[in-house]
């Protein structure tokens, strides 16, 4: 108990130094060739045992031939970590969370109503990353603050699962220093789907 509860504080303690170091300006970058399903392999193996242990199946489903983008591969794997940990958390046992990459046209982007201004100023091809998971879904007067600061489902299942709430709002403004963009769909009871971009040029 006294290890889970060291566990949950330097999470804590991590995510308001990683959010602090963001509006200072002061996050480190280390721009790179980086291949997104390496990226997505890696977080696959780092939490499929996390998975099977509370009895899900942790699926990708990768593009073939998606070319490297410039990126920060760490920081890359600590937003689709984030967006995998939340599927683990709310998804009910015997259930599935699939990883799936794409290359798409800024054309071909569809973004939830509530996510509006991230569709701005799009163009070219992106890579797409989409976290899919068949848990326990958002309501739409939570969905749109889905990336506010220290937001949290107001449920039993978000009590009991805890956290700081400042997951995806990390995982937002690392994507804008990439020059991406994230966004979410879901529906009440009948899961979620978390979708992030990054340009290839």
């Amino acid at each position: 108990m006294a290890m889970r509860n060291v566990q949950r504080l330097s999470g804590i303690i991590n995510d308001l130094l990683d959010l602090s170091k963001i509006e200072a300006g002061k996050m480190e970058f280390k721009f790179a060739p980086t291949n997104i399903n390496t990226v997505i392999e890696y977080v696959k193996s780092a939490l499929s045992i996390v998975a099977k242990s509370k009895g899900l199946n942790l699926i990708t489903d990768e593009a073939d031939n998606i070319p490297d983008i410039t990126a920060d591969s760490q920081r890359l794997e600590q937003v689709l970590t984030n967006l995998v940990s939340n599927a683990i958390k709310f998804t009910p046992e015997g259930k599935n969370i699939t990883i799936t990459s794409r290359i798409i046209n800024a054309k071909g982007i569809v973004i939830n109503e509530f996510f509006k201004d991230e569709s701005t100023n799009l163009s070219g091809d992106y890579v797409q990353v989409c976290v899919a998971d068949e848990g326990i879904g958002i309501a739409p007067k939570d969905l749109r603050h889905a990336f506010d600061k220290f937001a949290q489902i107001e449920n039993s299942l978000s009590r009991k699962a805890g956290g700081t709430g400042l997951g995806l709002p990390i995982a937002k403004q690392l994507l804008q220093a990439h020059k991406g963009a994230i966004w979410c769909d879901s529906e009440l009871n009948n899961g979620s789907k978390f979708y992030f971009i990054i340009p290839l040029k």
